[in-house]
């Protein structure tokens, strides 16, 4: 209770009536008492403040994304799901030359050494020379954000996120059936548009099956408005030809021209 006042008050409604009564009550003055977490913007601009003011440097700067750099994140850099850790594998056994920059916690890091360790017995504990983890929000995050010619994800990118000439941006919606927005609440509003924001600026969506499809395009309202194309099919399925790593060659091979 907030307050003894609020005690008597419930023992002067409830105390002669049944237990049903009693639960049902409280359970709508809980309801009503929750704490609620309202979407503060300007607390939100703040946390992305170091990393929006390195990418807009970097992406008005004269140094072109690199071609050999891939960012990839999944969960918002806090989950390492399997999706993610076959991609890594894929591409440390065909494309070892390419630089991985990796958004991730540091709560999760741990996680992902271990898994990395139990997929590479044979090298040595750590992670892999070619792969660099960065922490979401940070100013490395926004200049490896910048600088990255192919950015893999399986959800929205920040809003200052703005897709530079000569970058590959896969947005890949198979992880999961639905976006993680589907309450209209303050908090999924701005949510949606971040989604909405990244749907527009990725070069491909990626789905899992059609009714996959139809929810994400649905519940982000972008149904029949979204120009960018998609494909369908599990991920692990889509061909990446080894020694074929340019933008133009990844569309074709996904079959977007």
């Amino acid at each position: 209770y907030g307050s003894r006042k609020e005690m008597l008050r419930f023992v002067k409604t409830c105390g002669k009536k049944r237990p049903k009564f009693q639960k049902d009550w409280l359970k709508e003055y809980k309801e009503e008492h929750a704490p609620y977490r309202k979407y503060r913007p300007a607390a939100q601009l703040e946390k992305d403040s170091a990393a929006a003011q390195v990418y807009r440097l970097a992406y008005t700067g004269s140094i072109a994304p690199d071609p050999e750099q891939i960012f990839l994140e999944a969960g918002r850099g806090t989950e390492v799901p399997t999706w993610l850790l076959k991609l890594i594998i894929y591409l440390e056994q065909n494309h070892s030359d390419h630089h991985i920059v990796l958004s991730l916690q540091k709560k999760s890091q741990p996680l992902l050494l271990s898994l990395l360790n139990r997929y590479f017995p044979g090298k040595k504990k750590g992670l892999p020379s070619n792969i660099t983890l960065v922490v979401p929000h940070t100013a490395s995050y926004g200049k490896s954000l910048a600088l990255s010619g192919y950015v893999i994800t399986d959800g929205p990118l920040p809003w200052y996120f703005c897709k530079e000439e000569g970058q590959f941006f896969l947005l890949y919606c198979g992880h999961t059936m639905y976006p993680k927005t589907l309450s209209n609440t303050q908090i999924s509003v701005p949510d949606t548009g971040l989604w909405q924001h990244s749907m527009f600026m990725a070069d491909c969506l990626c789905f899992a099956n059609e009714e996959n499809r139809s929810i994400y395009l649905k519940e982000c309202m972008i149904q029949e408005i979204c120009p960018v194309p998609s494909v369908v099919g599990n991920f692990n399925e889509l061909t990446m030809e080894p020694g074929l790593f340019l933008r133009d060659q990844i569309r074709s091979s996904l079959k977007m021209d």
